[in-house]
């Protein structure tokens, strides 16, 4: 269920998000439905947890593609847009490349997978958070207008 959810996801976020200038409302909506999916697994685990993976899956899947919308619609030119997902993604997998080792550590420690979930959903709320400023909307005088 996640895949598919991951699949939808991919699908809707960029689709939706690129017709605007302004991609803060797709930022809350995709981090709201990941919290949502989170939550659910961690309050419904046992008989809701196919609803909740599909639920996670269209967050993160609507998350990963609305990235490159963010990458497009800031970037000056090719060039400018290569470097912003260059770096982007270089730190950003950096970074997530540490969640299994946390999250393994996290569920040893307190027994139970309700902290690493938990821990998960405050991350995506503190990077929601961060990723606002990126998605506001800009008006960027050197693209074409036919861009937009």
């Amino acid at each position: 269920m996640l895949i598919l959810g991951l699949a939808v996801g991919g699908f809707l976020a960029p689709t939706l998000a690129a017709a605007r200038t302004d991609q803060r409302p797709h930022i809350l909506g995709v981090a709201a439905v990941c919290v949502l999916g989170l939550l659910g697994l961690v309050l419904a685990p046992a008989g809701g947890a196919p609803l909740w993976a599909a639920v996670l899956g269209i967050g993160m899947g609507g998350g990963q593609a609305l990235a490159a919308v963010l990458f497009a619609r800031r970037g000056t030119d090719p060039e400018h847009v290569a470097a912003l997902s260059t770096m982007a993604q270089t730190w950003g997998y950096l970074l997530a490349a540490t969640g299994p080792a946390l999250a393994s550590a996290l569920r040893t420690a307190s027994g139970t997978w309700t902290a690493p979930l938990l821990a998960m959903a405050g991350l995506l709320v503190a990077g929601c958070v961060l990723g606002l400023r990126a998605g506001r909307a800009v008006t960027n005088p050197r693209r074409d207008p036919s861009d937009r």
